[in-house]
């Protein structure tokens, strides 16, 4: 991998005063009724009796309506649909499109398997358009800095080409979405797993406040020194072991707080309560107590169309909904980006990141890869479970006009054992038969037949290569005018034809 450069993000500085946010266009007025409508909607799906003494579905006559019903969401034909959630501060806030939630969880169909892992802000990622890595919470500010609205479609797609992952959908709320949207569904119930207690989380619109107050410290040379004491800027957080029923305000600084004790201080167990609170907010949305409350409804229909930005369309939405019913908490998995086998702490410029371990991303493809195992990190991280790897770097050019060729390939490649350094276009983009160039000059037969079968691709090598191998007959050999890879150590070039699309994206 090549060397990583770190552009450290101030963004009091970096990225400027976002505008305003506006009231949200005509048709998010339209998709968050439809969130509204869908869930009511599994309600009456269980008991609406037709007249001739069968049962008919509510949603399932809603989605013919609108004509969505056979529609499939994006990624449900590959049996796995990717989501992006997303938890931003909002107006009002200190870094207000600064990302402090990052959630990244995918749905199976087939089986209403759901995996869930939560991502570090502190994680630093390539994001194109801006030399060096940035932490990955900084990503959404950015592209709302350039156009509003592109926060999450760029978080996305930046933790996509990572993750060697498509993420179809994103899902972006801020603070104060969380909170009302909790209390409408009359809050939340949560075990809170132990007891601690946090005496420095941050009170909104105190964060400059001069408190007027000092206390005594011991200086450098032993003496006493009275400083400024700016505990005003703070309240103390206690949360009791056991169940606790919270309404929007606490449900949010039990989600927020990073300073608790008893292990409750670090962004790894943050990432698990708020784990904890998406699961309980399903919770409630299909209870009764809300499918049944028309006016609670309509309140939270306010709530949605005014905080959440999705691009989940009507008919997704709708769709979406019917599987809600059928998905059991008890066998959701849940991940958190905190193994160092998989992200190594370091000190940068006195600035905590989190960078992958041996800048290697291999090992956290290979987590997003089994999501839905609950023993995912070990499989990451090579147990004796896991399928032997396949040890070949590999870099890929798409050399077609198909967008997504070549992170579909990627990912593909990824869950065969392969390591993908990179993925770009290539000078030429009419390739109609994928091409793999062998750089090892014949050195990793094995690795170099199992990518010709599954890309169904043509072979080029050296001459060198053809003599040293016994069991590839190259389709022709390499020449000075090849095209040449970006990372020179790679194994194996992929030029992607269009033969590929028809293996890889369905």
């Amino acid at each position: 991998m090549d060397r990583i450069k770190i552009d450290l993000l101030r963004a009091k500085y970096d990225l400027g005063t976002p505008e305003k946010r506006g009231v949200f266009l005509f048709t998010r007025i339209f998709l968050a009724m439809t969130i509204v409508v869908a869930v009511a909607g599994v309600a009456f799906s269980y008991g609406s009796s037709s007249t001739d003494g069968g049962t008919v579905g509510f949603l399932s006559s809603l989605a013919r309506l609108v004509g969505s019903g056979d529609k499939l969401l994006r990624g449900e034909a590959d049996d796995r649909i990717n989501f992006l959630i997303l938890g931003v501060g909002g107006a009002g806030h200190e870094g207000a499109e600064l990302a402090d939630t990052i959630i990244f969880s995918s749905f199976r169909p087939s089986t209403n398997q759901v995996g869930m892992i939560s991502i570090p802000r502190d994680l630093f990622v390539p994001v194109p358009g801006y030399e060096g890595w940035r932490k990955v919470n900084s990503v959404n500010a950015y592209a709302e800095a350039k156009q509003d609205g592109q926060g999450g479609p760029a978080t996305a797609d930046v933790l996509g080409d990572v993750f060697a992952q498509e993420i179809q959908y994103y899902v972006k709320i801020d603070f104060r979405g969380f909170e009302s949207f909790i209390d409408e569904l009359g809050g939340v119930n949560v075990y809170v797993d132990r007891a601690f207690t946090d005496g420095q989380y941050p009170i909104l619109g105190m964060e400059e406040a001069d408190c007027g107050t000092s206390v005594t410290v011991e200086g450098e040379d032993g003496e006493e020194i009275t400083v400024p004491s700016y505990s005003c800027r703070y309240e103390v957080l206690q949360f009791e072991e056991g169940w606790q029923h919270m309404d929007g305000a606490t449900a949010l600084k039990f989600a927020r707080s990073r300073k608790g004790s008893n292990g409750e201080g670090s962004d790894f167990a943050r990432a698990a309560r708020q784990q904890k609170i998406l699961l309980a907010v399903k919770g409630e949305l299909l209870s009764g107590a809300t499918l049944l409350n028309p006016g609670r409804i309509a309140k939270l229909f306010e709530t949605v169309k005014s905080n959440i930005n999705t691009n989940l369309t009507i008919g997704e939405l709708i769709r979406l909904a019917t599987f809600l019913p059928q998905i059991d908490d008890k066998t959701i998995t849940h991940h958190v980006l905190n193994d160092p086998s998989l992200v190594s702490e370091q000190s940068l410029n006195g600035v905590y990141a989190l960078l992958p371990a041996n800048n290697d991303w291999h090992p956290i493809q290979q987590l997003t890869a089994n999501i839905f195992n609950a023993d995912a990190a070990n499989l990451a991280l090579g147990s004796p479970e896991e399928t032997p790897r396949q040890y070949a770097k590999i870099e890929i050019q798409n050399g077609t006009s198909v967008v997504g060729l070549g992170s579909q390939t990627s990912a593909f490649l990824v869950s065969q054992g392969f390591e993908v350094k990179s993925v770009t276009n290539a000078e030429s983009r009419n390739f109609d038969h994928t091409v793999i160039y062998d750089l090892t000059n014949g050195q990793k037969q094995e690795e170099l037949k199992t990518l010709r079968d599954l890309l169904a691709a043509d072979v080029s090598m050296t001459a060198a290569g053809w003599i040293y191998t016994n069991e590839i007959v190259p389709t022709d050999l390499s020449v000075a005018n090849e095209p040449t890879a970006e990372d020179e150590h790679v194994d194996f070039l992929i030029i992607l034809g269009k033969n590929t699309a028809n293996l890889v994206m369905r």
